[in-house]
């Protein structure tokens, strides 16, 4: 009997090991999906200068070749997680850096090659629709040629930067099956762009 129990204890931890491996492994290529997608729309959106517009400046559906660019590097990277941008809009009104008001038509949520932009993320109409990555223009400060605030002279150059948030989560069956799952985002952000390309986004 004492045999029995032994053998049952080893197959008990043989089997966390293999969760717990297999976790993490499942964790670390998610991650590295994630984190390299992220950087190619930081890269892509710097080269177009933004996200791209459609005719109609005020559209909340949106695409475009800037869009299009992105899901051919996703496919070869073979990303598709999903993820809620509302709720990464909330993490950046939590850390004080961004108040509610400046997210106002400035977050785009992109399935694909087609982005809906919300009128308001933190609508709770807006948190059962996922996404495969997540951009969210920061408006700068811009300044003209004597150092003074854009805001002051219609001829000054204004800025914008965007936030960047893909997905990974931990894709382990046994946990899927239980109803557990857990997800994540890994963010980045552009560099400061003049002039962005992004009509259909606004910041009020």
């Amino acid at each position: 009997m004492r045999e029995a129990i032994g053998a049952t204890w080893i197959f008990v931890i043989v089997i966390v090991f293999i969760i717990v491996f297999t976790g993490y492994l499942a964790f670390s290529v998610n991650y590295a999906k994630a984190f390299t997608v992220k950087d190619t729309i930081i890269d892509t959106l710097e080269k177009f200068n933004g996200p791209g517009s459609e005719n109609n400046k005020y559209a909340y559906s949106s695409s475009g070749p800037v869009l299009t660019e992105i899901k051919e590097k996703m496919k070869n990277i073979n990303y598709n997680s999903k993820g809620r941008c509302s709720l990464v809009a909330k993490s950046l009104v939590k850390s004080d850096t961004y108040r509610n008001e400046k997210f106002k038509n400035s977050v785009m949520g992109v399935t694909g090659d087609v982005g809906y932009v919300m009128d308001n993320p933190f609508s709770n109409r807006y948190d059962t629709k996922d996404s495969n990555y997540c951009v969210i223009r920061l408006k700068q400060h811009g300044h003209n040629s004597y150092g003074d605030d854009y805001s002051s002279d219609s001829t000054a150059l204004g800025l914008s930067s965007y936030f960047v948030a893909t997905f990974f989560s931990i894709d382990i069956d046994i946990i899927n099956i239980i109803g557990v799952h857990f997800n994540f985002f890994v963010s980045g952000q552009t560099k400061n762009i003049a002039y962005p390309n992004d009509e259909f986004l606004s910041v009020s």
